[in-house]
């Protein structure tokens, strides 16, 4: 059986799917990521709340009468029950020569033959040809007059949808409704199919909410709400600008874990937060001050979230109890300053003595007495605020401190922007007075401002006294997501070697030993999930892989300071030779395979899959002068033409040597920064987009047309070209050009021009609600 029959094989079957939680521990030492045995699929992000069915459908010459196009996935459905149906591989409803996926093809012209109607246009995404598509019934094809809107959900790549009538589940190709002239239909989709509530794949950026941290002398533990069974990163800093990435772990059914580390024995400070890949949780975190006998300058700089209806950082929320469950001793006080420089006084006796509502914010201070002769511990944890964080600085003197756990200089560090004479004083406890004092000041006769004796450093917990020249703002915008330096490559990563494989794809990884990274995908390049982590040997070196039967797939990996470069695969189904036989392809990605970078001696000699072209296939480029250069593969080599390359932005023609089908594999490293193709006038010639992405040609690709601009699609079916022109006006006709990943054409410039991108790897960041 030839690689291509196995990935093509009629595998028309029901299987449950063996889903399995290994460890949700609570514990960082042992923490452990969620592994999801998924048949066929091997999707690891979402869980199933319910049972999980997968069916392999397998859409060519099948003659099961009476329904060829259509699989019966042998599950019965109940009126109201939820669904969701995931889907992925490469299938082809006319013998067109590039695979298509499980959204259908939308620019085909042809909906008179499909089951569900398209109901605004050619281009609108309802009732894609060659989509995925599912019907509860009895017979999917009795549903009468086609096309139509009554009875047929349109599935795509991802759908959800909620039984309307109790049933069998069938799934079909959104083709051949009419004619049922499925003969020329080719290849095959995989379908995981989830029967029940938060049955979905879906959990990137849908948000985390943090609650209820304790502190013991050894842990420090914190309660986690988000969507039912997702998985997300776990990261910690000690100075919320460097992060570490320490492990993946997920939520349960109903959407709630808990997380430990069990390694904060002498640790003053620390913070977490949580990231899916496209967004973050809020930072929390804990912070633990030692308080000497008598009287000490503290701060607290995190929002407590106890839940229990105290008041957010009200003195009860904040000591009674402490997040480690101790009291403050009793004769205890607390000591503020209002803003006419008054102090007041509150004491603590198993109580405040009705001042338990009393705040104590970020950015402000007091003084804390310890009535003991010893050292007691105070702890605080919650939240760390983000945004644009204002701290007024008011006339006379008060004491304030940083909104934000940070140590360092007040000014460099901090973001304080002192005026000339601003006098900042800190606590000395060894005489128990405000006595440490600094001042902005200006040399004599002029000059630059500086600090006197030096800037004042100030640690985590600190406030301080500040007697300002004037009133003024201590302003900080401040965020937790990863520093300007994550969104670069990291320089201590290497990702190399991809294979592919009919249902995987895999790659090696070489990096600091014993270090720990998560490992993210993407099917857009700009939407990324969270599937896995791992962790190097000791020899630093490992290997990942990822079952996926799809036409292309993007991973990166992610320690919490840089990410790794993208590494990626794409598949293109090309028909037998004759008309079908011929494609116009790009390969988009640099290989890393150890043999000259995009020769085709190291794109298809062998290609990522292990297989070689069929012997006679032949690649025709164009060069800059117009001329076509055509390079024949013998079935051993391209006769000395395997150091020519094809480069990421251009493009060339594929002839298949066989009369079977081919599937051609690509693979690589994804190219980023600002990435420039330029658009020659002297002729027509092979373009594409530099990097893996689909979608229409300016709106999705980042091509800025010019005036008279003609782009030429190459359609196999009629062994033609569908032409598309940029008229005055800065209209497309007949409409604007869609492009495949992996795929080239023609471009007939109007004018000099330069396609230009600008892309990174790193996801847009935000703060999960």
């Amino acid at each position: 059986m030839s690689p291509l029959d196995s990935y093509l094989r009629f595998q028309l079957k029901t299987a449950r799917v063996l889903i399995a939680t290994l460890v949700k521990t609570k514990s960082k030492s042992n923490m452990k990521h969620i592994s999801i045995l998924a048949a066929l699929l091997g999707v690891l992000g979402c869980l199933a709340t319910a049972q999980a069915q997968t069916v392999n459908l397998h859409l060519t010459n099948v003659n099961t009468p009476p329904v060829g196009l259509w699989n019966d996935t042998g599950i019965s459905l109940t009126n109201g029950e939820a669904i969701t149906i995931n889907a992925n591989g490469i299938w082809i409803y006319d013998s067109t020569p590039e695979g298509g996926g499980a959204d259908g093809f939308i620019n085909t012209g042809e909906i008179f033959d499909t089951f569900i109607s398209n109901t605004n246009d050619l281009y609108s995404p309802n009732g894609v040809h060659g989509s995925v598509i599912a019907y509860i019934g009895t017979n999917p094809i009795s549903g009468g007059n086609f096309p139509t809107n009554i009875g047929y959900w349109e599935i795509g790549s991802s759908s959800q949808f909620v039984a309307p009538a109790s049933g069998k589940l069938w799934l079909g190709n959104n083709d051949d409704a009419i004619t049922t002239n499925y003969d020329d239909n080719v290849g095959s989709v995989n379908a995981q199919i989830f029967i029940g509530y938060g049955a979905t794949n879906d959990c990137a950026g849908n948000g985390f909410t943090l609650a209820t941290p304790t502190n013991t002398d050894n842990t420090f533990t914190f309660e986690i709400n988000g969507p039912s069974n997702c998985l997300y990163a776990v990261y910690e800093s000690t100075d919320l600008n460097s992060w570490t990435f320490i492990g993946t772990n997920g939520l349960h059914d109903d959407g709630t874990n808990s997380f430990e580390d069990d390694g904060v024995s002498g640790v003053s400070y620390r913070f977490y937060k949580l990231d899916d890949g496209m967004g973050h949780s809020h930072a929390i975190g804990f912070v633990r001050l030692t308080i000497p006998p008598g009287y000490t300058a503290i701060a607290n700089q995190l929002d407590t979230i106890k839940g229990n209806g105290q008041g957010q950082n009200s003195l009860d929320a904040l000591f009674n109890a402490m997040p480690d469950g101790n009291d403050l001793p009793n004769n205890s006080t607390i000591t503020e300053m209002d803003s006419f420089g008054t102090y007041h006084t509150y004491t603590w006796s198993s109580g405040w003595g009705g001042n338990g509502g009393v705040t104590l914010e970020p950015g402000g201070g007091a003084l804390i007495y310890n009535p003991t002769v010893t050292n007691i511990v105070v702890t605080f944890a919650g939240l760390v605020r983000e945004g644009n964080l204002s701290n007024p600085i008011i006339a006379g003197q008060g004491i304030y401190s940083s909104m934000v756990p940070q140590a360092g200089g007040i000014q460099t560090d901090l973001g304080y922007e002192p005026q000339v004479f601003d006098n900042v004083y800190l606590w000395n406890t060894n005489l128990d007075e405000w006595n440490d004092d600094y001042t902005y000041t200006i040399p004599k006769g002029g000059g630059t401002p500086y600090w006197l004796p030096s800037e004042p450093e100030v640690n985590v917990g600190q406030s301080v006294l500040i007697a300002p020249n004037t009133t003024n703002d201590w302003e900080r915008d401040f965020t937790t997501c990863f520093s300007a330096n994550e969104c670069t490559n990291c320089g201590n990563i290497v990702v190399t070697n991809p294979v592919v494989s009919s249902n995987s794809f895999s790659f090696t990884i070489t990096a600091p030993s014993n270090s720990l990274w998560a490992v993210y995908d993407s099917s857009d390049l700009q939407n990324w999930v969270l599937v896995d982590q791992v962790s190097l040997t000791n020899t630093g070196s490992t290997t990942f892989a990822n079952n996926t039967g799809v036409p292309y797939r993007f991973y990166k990996l992610d320690n919490g300071v840089c990410h790794s470069r993208v590494i990626g695969f794409t598949r293109i189904l090309l028909g037998p030779n004759g008309t079908n036989g011929v494609a116009f392809i790009a390969n988009q990605f640099d290989t890393v395979n150890g043999q000259s970078q995009n020769s085709l001696d190291a794109l298809f000699n062998p290609m990522p899959d292990g297989t070689d072209l069929p012997s006679g296939s032949q690649i025709t480029e164009i060069d800059s002068g117009g001329t076509s250069h055509t390079y024949t593969w013998n079935g051993t080599s391209w006769g000395g033409n395997g150091s020519v390359t094809l480069e990421p932005g251009s493009g060339a023609g594929i002839k298949n040597g066989s009369t079977n089908w081919t599937i051609i594999s690509l693979a690589g490293l994804v190219r980023e920064g600002t990435l420039i193709n330029n658009i020659t006038t002297t002729n027509t010639l092979y373009y594409s987009s530099m990097i893996p992405q689909a979608g229409y040609l300016q709106t999705d690709l980042g091509y800025t047309p010019k005036i008279h601009d003609t782009v030429y699609v190459y359609n196999n079916t009629n062994s033609g070209y569908n032409i598309y022109s940029y008229a005055s006006g800065g209209v497309w006709t007949p409409s604007e050009p869609e492009i495949n990943v992996g795929q080239s054409f023609y471009i007939a410039p109007g004018a000099t021009n330069s396609w230009q991108i600008n892309y990174s790897a790193c996801a847009a960041c935000f703060t999960c609600p």
